[in-house]
């Protein structure tokens, strides 16, 4: 008899789907991804990122003990970043990082300011006001 566990999934959604109203459809996509993997959602939590630009959720489960492989995979399956479940999946495969889980607003990594924006007045401008 497999022994089920509370599991919360976090997942990162980069669109606004609410605002296109399609959060209900995709809840129910989620649903439907869950128990194919022999989970029962509790709840989703939701908030708007920190950027306005996409969606946090958490979902509450009851299911299975699985590996972190198996987690990160299930959480790309529910819509998460793939790019972020990718950076997931290294740390837990590669560096076998305990903490492969980061925190949504943690910025791991940002793209090099080029040249011409590097100079820009407005720019400095905003960073100055940080």
């Amino acid at each position: 008899m497999t022994r089920e566990k509370k599991i919360i999934f976090t997942i990162d959604i980069d669109n606004r789907i609410d605002k296109l109203g399609w959060l209900t459809h995709f809840e129910k996509a989620i649903k439907r991804n869950l128990e194919a993997f022999g989970f029962k959602l509790e709840k989703i939590i939701w908030r708007e990122s920190p950027s306005k630009r996409g969606l946090h959720g958490w979902l509450h489960c009851i299911g299975p003990q699985i590996d972190d492989e198996i987690k990160n995979m299930i959480e790309a399956l529910c819509y998460n970043d793939l790019g972020r479940s990718w950076i997931n999946h290294i740390r837990i495969t590669q560096r076998n990082n305990p903490y492969w889980e980061k925190v949504f607003s943690e910025v791991t990594w940002q793209r090099p300011i080029d040249e011409k924006c590097q100079n820009c007045k407005l720019r400095k401008y905003l960073e100055e006001l940080k």
